[in-house]
């Protein structure tokens, strides 16, 4: 782990939390954009697992289905969106005494409603549009069947892949923030 790393995320950290205090409506807004860019980076990933599926070869089609996805992050990154998973980060400055655990849960709160609002437009719009009906229905089928596999998992089953999943958005947040350049930022 790298001290200068660190160090610039607990800045970052901080500013996350100045910005919130002192123009709530902007944070708010970067909440809400993750929300839509996490939501149209899974169609699209759905989209291309699906022309895929149908190959000799399906694995590729989850393949590239994963890879479009890390799109979301690479978007959340560069435009500079506030997602809660990236957000759980606050926590450096919490351990250095520099953000409050009062400030961090208060942010976490506001991007985590951001987030589902965010979410929930793009889900609404993607619906009324007909998008699930592409491929004959079939989009619709794996959107609704991955929905019933996450809702039908054990507390605890859901809770540790959660983590799991968080842990992984972190890793990826911390390696785009040690890029130099943007093409750093990409490949991570």
């Amino acid at each position: 782990m790298n001290q200068e790393d660190v160090q610039k995320l607990s800045n970052a950290a901080n500013a996350k939390i100045t910005l919130l205090k002192n123009d709530f409506f902007k944070y708010f807004m970067r909440a809400i954009m993750a929300g839509f860019f996490i939501v149209v980076a899974m169609i699209f990933s759905n989209v291309v697992g699906n022309v895929f599926s149908g190959a000799e070869e399906p694995a590729w089609g989850k393949f590239l289905g994963a890879l479009v996805f890390s799109i979301a992050v690479l978007l959340i990154s560069l435009v500079g969106g506030e997602l809660f998973t990236g957000n759980n980060l606050i926590m450096i400055s919490v351990l250095q005494k520099k953000v409050t655990w009062l400030q961090m849960l208060k942010n976490w709160g506001m991007v985590f409603m951001g987030n589902f609002i965010g979410a929930s437009f793009v889900a609404f719009m993607v619906v009324y549009a007909g998008i699930p009906e592409l491929y004959g229905g079939v989009l619709g089928e794996k959107i609704v069947s991955a929905a019933l596999f996450r809702v039908n998992q054990s507390f605890g089953e859901a809770f540790a892949r959660g983590v799991l999943c968080n842990i992984l958005v972190c890793i990826a947040v911390w390696a785009a923030f040690a890029a130099k350049k943007v093409s750093g930022k990409l490949l991570m």
